[in-house]
Protein backbone atom coordinates (compact mmCIF):
# COMPACT_ATOMS: atom_id res chain seq x y z
CA UNK A 1 0.00 0.00 0.00
CA UNK A 2 1.32 3.71 -0.59
CA UNK A 3 2.25 5.41 2.20
CA UNK A 4 3.78 8.67 0.84
CA UNK A 5 2.11 12.12 0.99
CA UNK A 6 -0.57 11.80 -1.47
CA UNK A 7 -1.16 7.81 -0.18
CA UNK A 8 -4.28 7.15 1.17
CA UNK A 9 -2.75 7.32 4.74
CA UNK A 10 -1.19 10.72 3.85
CA UNK A 11 -2.44 13.01 7.55
CA UNK A 12 -4.67 15.03 4.90
CA UNK A 13 -6.53 11.91 3.69
CA UNK A 14 -6.48 10.06 7.05
CA UNK A 15 -8.44 13.26 8.78
CA UNK A 16 -10.77 12.86 5.82
CA UNK A 17 -11.86 9.41 6.44
CA UNK A 18 -12.13 9.58 10.44
CA UNK A 19 -14.37 12.34 9.92
CA UNK A 20 -17.08 10.66 9.17
CA UNK A 21 -16.55 8.07 11.54
CA UNK A 22 -16.07 10.78 14.98
CA UNK A 23 -19.15 12.39 14.08
CA UNK A 24 -21.05 9.17 13.75
CA UNK A 25 -19.81 8.07 17.41
CA UNK A 26 -19.81 11.25 19.05
CA UNK A 27 -23.06 12.10 17.43
CA UNK A 28 -24.67 8.35 18.72
CA UNK A 29 -23.94 9.58 22.04
CA UNK A 30 -25.36 13.03 22.06
CA UNK A 31 -28.36 11.65 20.52
CA UNK A 32 -28.58 9.23 23.83
CA UNK A 33 -27.11 11.80 26.10
CA UNK A 34 -30.49 14.99 25.51
CA UNK A 35 -32.73 11.85 26.30
CA UNK A 36 -31.18 11.31 29.87
CA UNK A 37 -30.43 14.81 30.29
CA UNK A 38 -34.01 15.27 30.25
CA UNK A 39 -34.69 15.19 34.40
CA UNK A 40 -31.30 17.14 35.02
CA UNK A 41 -32.90 19.91 32.47
CA UNK A 42 -36.11 20.07 34.66
CA UNK A 43 -34.60 19.57 38.30
CA UNK A 44 -32.23 22.87 37.60
CA UNK A 45 -34.95 24.38 35.15
CA UNK A 46 -32.31 24.64 32.40
CA UNK A 47 -33.47 24.57 28.67
CA UNK A 48 -31.83 22.49 25.54
CA UNK A 49 -29.89 25.53 24.62
CA UNK A 50 -28.58 26.44 27.93
CA UNK A 51 -27.31 22.80 28.11
CA UNK A 52 -26.04 22.54 24.55
CA UNK A 53 -23.41 25.85 26.25
CA UNK A 54 -22.97 24.60 29.30
CA UNK A 55 -21.91 21.08 27.89
CA UNK A 56 -19.11 23.36 25.65
CA UNK A 57 -17.53 24.35 28.92
CA UNK A 58 -17.37 20.58 30.31
CA UNK A 59 -13.38 20.63 29.72
CA UNK A 60 -13.20 24.08 32.35
CA UNK A 61 -13.88 22.15 35.51
CA UNK A 62 -12.95 22.61 38.23
CA UNK A 63 -11.89 25.99 37.38
CA UNK A 64 -10.17 26.76 33.86
CA UNK A 65 -11.66 30.32 32.49
CA UNK A 66 -12.30 30.86 28.59
CA UNK A 67 -12.92 34.23 26.94
CA UNK A 68 -16.25 34.74 25.81
CA UNK A 69 -15.19 34.96 22.22
CA UNK A 70 -13.75 31.84 22.44
CA UNK A 71 -16.93 30.65 23.69
CA UNK A 72 -18.51 32.58 20.85
CA UNK A 73 -16.39 30.37 18.30
CA UNK A 74 -18.20 27.42 19.22
CA UNK A 75 -21.19 29.14 17.75
CA UNK A 76 -19.93 30.56 14.94
CA UNK A 77 -22.90 28.84 12.56
CA UNK A 78 -25.84 30.60 15.37
CA UNK A 79 -26.57 34.24 15.01
CA UNK A 80 -27.91 33.97 18.19
CA UNK A 81 -25.21 32.49 19.54
CA UNK A 82 -24.00 35.45 22.05
CA UNK A 83 -27.51 35.78 23.12
CA UNK A 84 -26.88 31.24 24.35
CA UNK A 85 -23.69 32.75 26.25
CA UNK A 86 -25.68 35.57 28.03
CA UNK A 87 -28.35 33.04 28.99
CA UNK A 88 -26.22 31.30 30.96
CA UNK A 89 -24.97 34.01 32.55
CA UNK A 90 -28.35 35.38 33.47
CA UNK A 91 -29.18 31.55 34.90
CA UNK A 92 -26.37 31.46 37.09
CA UNK A 93 -24.70 28.88 35.11
CA UNK A 94 -21.52 30.52 33.84
CA UNK A 95 -19.97 33.57 35.82
CA UNK A 96 -18.29 36.19 33.43
CA UNK A 97 -15.58 38.87 34.47
CA UNK A 98 -14.96 42.58 33.69
CA UNK A 99 -12.83 41.34 30.87
CA UNK A 100 -14.80 38.72 29.70
CA UNK A 101 -13.39 35.54 31.51
CA UNK A 102 -16.12 33.07 31.78
CA UNK A 103 -16.22 30.60 34.45
CA UNK A 104 -18.69 27.49 35.63
CA UNK A 105 -20.47 28.60 38.55
CA UNK A 106 -20.99 25.99 41.48
CA UNK A 107 -24.52 24.94 39.62
CA UNK A 108 -22.84 24.89 36.23
CA UNK A 109 -20.07 22.45 37.54
CA UNK A 110 -22.91 20.15 38.94
CA UNK A 111 -24.45 20.18 35.33
CA UNK A 112 -21.17 19.11 33.95
CA UNK A 113 -20.76 16.41 36.63
CA UNK A 114 -24.08 14.74 35.26
CA UNK A 115 -22.96 15.28 32.04
CA UNK A 116 -19.90 13.20 32.14
CA UNK A 117 -21.59 10.69 34.48
CA UNK A 118 -24.31 10.11 31.22
CA UNK A 119 -21.47 10.43 28.84
CA UNK A 120 -19.10 7.62 30.18
CA UNK A 121 -22.93 5.62 31.14
CA UNK A 122 -23.63 5.37 27.64
CA UNK A 123 -19.97 5.13 26.13
CA UNK A 124 -20.04 2.25 28.26
CA UNK A 125 -22.98 0.71 27.50
CA UNK A 126 -22.51 1.35 22.98
CA UNK A 127 -18.79 -0.17 23.56
CA UNK A 128 -19.31 -3.13 25.92
CA UNK A 129 -17.01 -5.76 26.03
CA UNK A 130 -14.42 -3.63 24.17
CA UNK A 131 -12.55 -2.25 26.95
CA UNK A 132 -9.22 -3.09 25.60
CA UNK A 133 -10.09 -1.87 21.80
CA UNK A 134 -11.31 1.33 23.44
CA UNK A 135 -8.49 1.67 25.86
CA UNK A 136 -6.24 0.90 22.71
CA UNK A 137 -8.18 3.85 20.24
CA UNK A 138 -7.52 6.26 23.18
CA UNK A 139 -3.87 6.30 23.19
CA UNK A 140 -3.96 6.67 19.67
CA UNK A 141 -6.40 9.26 20.21
CA UNK A 142 -4.47 10.71 22.62
CA UNK A 143 -1.78 11.46 21.04
CA UNK A 144 -3.43 12.87 17.81
CA UNK A 145 -5.33 15.44 20.60
CA UNK A 146 -2.76 16.71 22.27
CA UNK A 147 -0.84 17.52 19.33
CA UNK A 148 -4.46 18.94 17.87
CA UNK A 149 -4.22 21.31 21.13
CA UNK A 150 -1.12 22.78 19.99
CA UNK A 151 -2.58 23.92 16.64
CA UNK A 152 -6.41 24.73 17.20
CA UNK A 153 -8.41 27.83 17.05
CA UNK A 154 -10.98 29.56 18.88
CA UNK A 155 -13.07 26.76 19.72
CA UNK A 156 -10.47 24.16 20.65
CA UNK A 157 -9.41 26.22 23.07
CA UNK A 158 -12.44 26.50 24.67
CA UNK A 159 -12.36 22.13 24.92
CA UNK A 160 -8.90 21.83 25.42
CA UNK A 161 -7.58 20.61 27.79
CA UNK A 162 -9.49 17.91 28.26
CA UNK A 163 -10.93 17.22 31.86
CA UNK A 164 -9.98 13.63 32.25
CA UNK A 165 -11.52 12.62 35.31
CA UNK A 166 -10.10 10.14 37.93
CA UNK A 167 -11.28 6.89 37.28
CA UNK A 168 -12.92 7.56 33.91
CA UNK A 169 -13.35 4.68 31.75
CA UNK A 170 -11.73 4.10 28.61
CA UNK A 171 -14.90 4.50 26.57
CA UNK A 172 -15.63 7.54 27.94
CA UNK A 173 -11.91 8.99 28.22
CA UNK A 174 -12.15 7.90 23.77
CA UNK A 175 -15.67 9.49 23.72
CA UNK A 176 -14.02 12.80 25.01
CA UNK A 177 -10.75 12.82 23.19
CA UNK A 178 -12.94 12.28 19.48
CA UNK A 179 -14.65 15.54 20.79
CA UNK A 180 -11.59 17.12 20.53
CA UNK A 181 -10.19 15.26 17.09
CA UNK A 182 -14.03 17.07 16.04
CA UNK A 183 -13.72 20.28 17.16
CA UNK A 184 -10.21 20.94 15.64
CA UNK A 185 -11.87 19.88 12.75
CA UNK A 186 -14.37 22.37 13.02
CA UNK A 187 -11.62 25.03 13.31
CA UNK A 188 -9.87 23.81 10.23
CA UNK A 189 -13.33 23.92 8.29
CA UNK A 190 -13.77 27.40 9.31
CA UNK A 191 -10.47 28.67 9.00
CA UNK A 192 -10.48 27.22 5.46
CA UNK A 193 -13.64 29.14 4.36
CA UNK A 194 -12.76 32.31 6.06
CA UNK A 195 -8.83 31.75 4.04
CA UNK A 196 -11.24 31.30 0.74
CA UNK A 197 -13.11 35.05 1.52
CA UNK A 198 -16.60 33.55 2.77
CA UNK A 199 -18.94 33.91 5.92
CA UNK A 200 -20.43 31.45 7.66
CA UNK A 201 -23.84 32.06 5.64
CA UNK A 202 -22.32 31.43 2.40
CA UNK A 203 -20.58 28.36 3.04
CA UNK A 204 -23.76 26.55 4.13
CA UNK A 205 -25.54 26.81 1.46
CA UNK A 206 -22.22 26.50 -1.02
CA UNK A 207 -23.06 24.08 -3.83
CA UNK A 208 -20.65 21.40 -5.27
CA UNK A 209 -17.91 23.07 -7.50
CA UNK A 210 -13.93 24.30 -7.59
CA UNK A 211 -14.68 26.47 -4.13
CA UNK A 212 -16.64 23.69 -2.10
CA UNK A 213 -13.60 21.58 -3.12
CA UNK A 214 -10.86 24.19 -2.62
CA UNK A 215 -12.38 24.43 1.05
CA UNK A 216 -12.41 20.59 1.83
CA UNK A 217 -9.25 19.92 0.68
CA UNK A 218 -8.05 23.11 3.15
CA UNK A 219 -9.88 21.56 5.62
CA UNK A 220 -8.20 18.63 5.35
CA UNK A 221 -4.92 19.38 5.18
CA UNK A 222 -5.33 21.43 8.18
CA UNK A 223 -7.33 18.66 10.32
CA UNK A 224 -4.34 15.97 9.34
CA UNK A 225 -1.41 17.86 10.40
CA UNK A 226 -2.06 16.05 13.91
CA UNK A 227 -2.32 12.83 12.47
CA UNK A 228 1.33 13.24 11.36
CA UNK A 229 2.13 12.25 14.78
CA UNK A 230 1.38 8.56 14.47
CA UNK A 231 3.02 6.22 12.09
CA UNK A 232 0.99 5.05 8.61
CA UNK A 233 -0.07 1.66 10.86
CA UNK A 234 -1.17 3.71 13.72
CA UNK A 235 -3.04 5.87 11.37
CA UNK A 236 -4.70 3.21 9.72
CA UNK A 237 -5.14 1.14 13.07
CA UNK A 238 -6.81 4.25 14.27
CA UNK A 239 -9.49 4.73 11.17
CA UNK A 240 -10.03 0.77 10.85
CA UNK A 241 -10.51 0.99 15.03
CA UNK A 242 -13.42 3.88 14.94
CA UNK A 243 -15.08 2.21 12.12
CA UNK A 244 -15.32 -1.19 14.03
CA UNK A 245 -17.13 0.39 16.55
CA UNK A 246 -21.04 0.30 16.77
CA UNK A 247 -22.47 3.96 17.37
Amino acid sequence: MTVSGEGPLAPHRVAAAAAPAVDRLRLAIAGRARERLAPVLTQWDVGPRALQTVAMLRNTVPDRAVHRDHLGALFVYQPDGPAMVDEVIAQGLVHESPTGALRLTEAGRRIVGSIHRVTGDIAGELWSGREEHCATLAGLAGRVADAAARSGGGALSVLAPLAELPGATPALVLAERLTLLRFHRFDAHVAAWRAAGLTAGEVAGLPPGPVRDTVEEETNRRAGEPYEVLDPDERFAFCAGLGALPG
